[in-house]
């Protein structure tokens, strides 16, 4: 794992363990951080184009299931799982505050992650996710080569709705910066914006179908009125 993963790793497995999806077995007691999580997931993996399918087949009880097709469509799917759920832990047993996420140094190991379900399994699913992304938008380049002529036009893609639905999500006084982008960067972008104070507040993803078609249709209205 080069440096960059690894540290897309560690800050995915932080988020993932300050979530406190803690499994009582008990339907009432049990909340909602397994939810919490599953999303979590879900909306890490939407920033490099993926959509899956959020279940939750009780409630607090969330699952995230998503299939990134590889280049070799006749070749056997491999399926990778982890659970985000964690047993309860007694705080007053441990040294370090249990969802803290907080990395220290240690004599034999050095910089160690603490917290619950640093093990099992949190950090696994943290192995996941950042390889997921970095496997989206690996083969996304194999698609770019469909719009890089059209690159002048894409600016032209964004509606003033757009810009209003915006608006609407950032809060007063906020600046926000709207970006239309290949998804070969999308994922470190995202993670650099987020450890320099950023946030994600909204993304989607434009099908390349859609983009073809509006750059298609405009063409043709520029031949009709010219």
């Amino acid at each position: 794992m080069d440096a960059a993963l690894e540290q897309e790793t560690i800050e995915i497995a932080r988020d993932l363990i300050r979530i406190e999806s803690v499994n009582t077995g008990d339907p009432a007691t049990i909340g909602d951080g397994e939810e919490r999580a599953a999303r979590y997931v879900r909306d890490r993996l939407a920033e490099v184009g993926t959509s899956g399918e959020f279940v939750l087949p009780t409630p607090g009880r969330g699952s995230f299931v998503v299939r990134i097709p590889g280049r070799d469509r006749s070749a056997g799917a491999l399926l990778v799982h982890t659970h985000l759920d964690v047993v309860p832990v007694d705080a007053a047993d441990w040294s370090v505050p249990p969802f803290a996420a907080e990395i220290r140094e240690d004599d034999a190991y050095g910089e160690v992650l603490y917290g619950r379900g640093a093990v099992d399994m949190k950090g696994f699913a943290a192995t996941v996710v950042a390889e997921g992304e970095a496997l989206c938008y690996r083969l996304d380049k194999s698609g770019l080569d469909d719009v890089l002529h059209a690159r002048p036009e894409l600016a032209e893609l964004l509606a003033e709705e757009d810009v209003v639905h915006l608006a609407a999500a950032m809060d007063p006084g906020s600046t926000a910066g709207v970006l239309i982008y290949e998804n070969l960067w999308a994922a470190p972008f995202a993670s650099a914006a987020r450890r320099s104070g950023g946030q994600l507040i909204a993304n989607g993803r434009i099908p390349i179908q859609a983009i073809i078609a509006a750059i298609e249709a405009d063409e043709t209205l520029e031949t009709v009125g010219g």
